[in-house]
């Protein structure tokens, strides 16, 4: 009989630790502010840029390359918010890699890589552009 008061004591100890736990827990729209503060630093990275040399663009995909440490940085508790945080992290370091190719076709005057590159970001742009749509119609749910 003891045992199994100890038992239960434990029980309802831990079942009140993982309510406080979730209660004390950061909420979607806190979640999602800060996905999306992250998200805004990269857009402006891009705003009033006009990338003319290699070194640009290396400069570009070290940028971007910051934040995307930083969104993988970030902790969700919300599945969706992590499938979002993943998806847009994959689309991140694509972009990164696809601008430090650019700094190397340009810096090589590779005409042919070059186009190649830019139909590969212009193929890739709807797909960010629906995740980021799918992201904002999540979060506004709240």
């Amino acid at each position: 009989m003891f045992a199994f008061k100890k038992y239960v004591s434990l029980a309802l100890v831990a079942t009140s630790l993982s309510v406080l736990t979730v209660a004390c827990g950061e909420s979607k729209v806190a979640q999602c502010n800060k996905f999306t503060e992250i998200n805004n630093k990269g857009r402006a990275i891009f705003e009033g840029q006009s990338p003319k040399s290699p070194s640009d663009f290396n400069k570009i995909a070290d940028q971007l390359d910051k934040i995307k440490s930083d969104l993988d940085g970030l902790k969700f508790g919300d599945e969706k918010l992590q499938s979002f945080q993943k998806q847009n992290s994959e689309l991140m370091g694509i972009v990164v890699t696809d601008f430090r190719s650019l700094a190397k076709a340009f810096e090589a005057k590779n005409m042919a890589e070059l186009q190649r590159i830019g139909k590969h970001m212009t193929e890739i742009g709807p797909k960010g552009a629906t995740l980021d749509a799918e992201f904002k119609k999540y979060c506004s749910a709240s």
